[in-house]
């Protein structure tokens, strides 16, 4: 009993990685006023929600809730 199926959709992602494998998040140094928050290497919705407390909190300009964080993630690690 042999079924032939069609694929319909598909879909893919694009796996984002930085060097160290770490998060990229923070201001970029050569365009002020401009954040990012990438490279989460497939783990996005794992780490999304405290990055994005993160930036807002660089964008609102109050002290960090977890600074040790803010280092290991600063986009200047790779200067």
């Amino acid at each position: 009993n042999s079924k032939k199926f069609e694929i319909t959709h598909a879909w893919s992602g694009i796996m984002c990685k930085s060097s160290d494998g770490q998060p990229i998040v923070g201001e970029i140094p050569e365009s002020m006023g401009q954040y990012v928050a990438i490279g989460y290497n497939g783990h996005g919705m794992v780490r999304a929600f405290s990055c994005g407390i993160h930036v807002a909190e660089m964008i609102l300009c109050r002290d960090f809730s977890c600074p040790e964080i803010a280092k290991v993630f600063d986009v200047r690690r790779f200067s």
